[in-house]
């Protein structure tokens, strides 16, 4: 009878507790924020052994993870999921949660996914020449230099490439597909 009364009062108990809360340690948990504020963005890997580390952080994986989770269940990041890796993203909401209400910083503090460059973009690969540098070296246009690498320089005993042209009477032999047809 008094092990029955013991068990209905942990049962009653455990519905009292709305949500079990995981404890860490304020200073890691503001040390998280931080980063992912810092960032907007976080990988985290799906691993919860006691000895995986984070490894921009120094911090047990599962602090991480659980902390990241979190922010995500009040809609305060979005998570995509790949390969046992969880890809997090700070939301607008997250932003000034996390910067106002938490960590009590500066509005003027901005993720790195949302800063801008003040560099102009340039079309084309990295490094490409446009077409006002080879202008500016003499070279001329971008098409004449394509051109005359293709044609190369003309070979003895051989006709330039331009003067070459396709016979003019074809001769089909063979079976199948080559066989003429009349």
């Amino acid at each position: 009878a008094e092990y029955m009364g013991i068990a209905l009062r942990i049962k009653q108990d455990l519905k009292s507790v709305k949500r079990l809360k995981m404890f860490m340690p304020k200073s890691t948990r503001n040390q998280i924020y931080l980063k992912f504020l810092n960032d907007g963005v976080m990988c985290v890997e799906a691993d919860v052994r006691p000895q995986s580390i984070h490894p921009e952080l120094n911090i047990r994986n599962l602090l991480v993870m659980k902390t990241l989770q979190s922010l995500k269940d009040r809609g305060y990041a979005k998570r995509q999921f790949a390969w046992r890796h969880a890809y997090y993203t700070l939301t607008d909401t997250g932003i000034s949660f996390l910067r106002d209400t938490i960590l009590h910083l500066p509005s003027t503090l901005v993720p790195a996914t949302q800063k801008r460059d003040n560099k102009p973009l340039t079309p084309g690969r990295p490094g490409a020449r446009t077409t006002e540098q080879t202008t500016q070296s003499g070279e001329g246009a971008v098409g004449d230099n394509r051109k005359a690498y293709r044609k190369g320089p003309a070979q003895p005993g051989f006709p330039e490439k331009d003067d070459a042209a396709p016979p003019s009477s074809m001769q089909f032999t063979g079976f199948g597909r080559g066989n003429n047809p009349n």
